[in-house]
């Protein structure tokens, strides 16, 4: 929960929102260890979604996995960090025969970060996410503007864990202490 499932959750804060109620079930496996093996969650969001998380170390075959997908009436969006360079996409209004979902190139000529590293096509590697997150930061400050993540959002990932651990020993849904959410967008 601590380790794997505060980057979900930060993530989904981001990109849907505060979160304002949790259930949840944490689940040892390996007997007397002191940290849960497993953490699955259900979310509901300040704007009216919902959403499942899952997290653990058991997740055979999966070495770097961190994946989301959003679901909506008329699309949805996967993404897996295995797969860093591409966003698998279903766009309803897609025609009849040829609808389904698709690869996305990311990294083409209109990604931000294309004049930074690499020429349009070209795929990036995960250290290219923490040049990326240096240069936003470096930039942020030169501009005296705010930056993400900060310890604002933090303390709102901080407030999820709390109710999800709560959650899971009560085996009840729990309202999140002052609704999780980030506080703006990202810089």
């Amino acid at each position: 929960m601590g380790d794997l499932l505060t980057h979900s959750l930060d993530l989904a804060l981001l990109l849907n929102g505060g979160i304002e109620e949790v259930s949840s079930l944490l689940h040892t496996f390996v007997p007397n260890r002191e940290v849960d093996d497993a953490a699955l969650l259900l979310a509901r969001f300040a704007n009216g979604s919902i959403g499942t998380f899952e997290a653990t170390r058991f997740a055979t075959g999966c070495r770097n996995r961190n994946s989301f997908e959003i679901h909506g009436s008329q699309g949805a969006i996967r993404f897996n960090l295995e797969d860093l360079n591409r966003l698998e996409v279903f766009d309803r209004s897609d025609a009849i025969e040829i609808e389904g979902s698709h690869k996305v190139l990311v990294t083409g000529p209109g990604h931000p970060y294309v004049s930074r590293f690499w020429p349009p096509g070209q795929i990036i590697g995960y250290e290219h996410t923490f040049i990326a997150t240096l240069a936003d930061f470096l930039e942020s400050l030169a501009r005296q503007q705010g930056f993400h993540a900060n310890f604002d959002d933090g303390v709102a990932v901080d407030r999820l864990l709390e109710a999800v651990g709560r959650s899971a020993q009560s085996r009840s849904w729990t309202k999140v202490s002052a609704a999780a959410e980030r506080t703006s967008s990202v810089a």
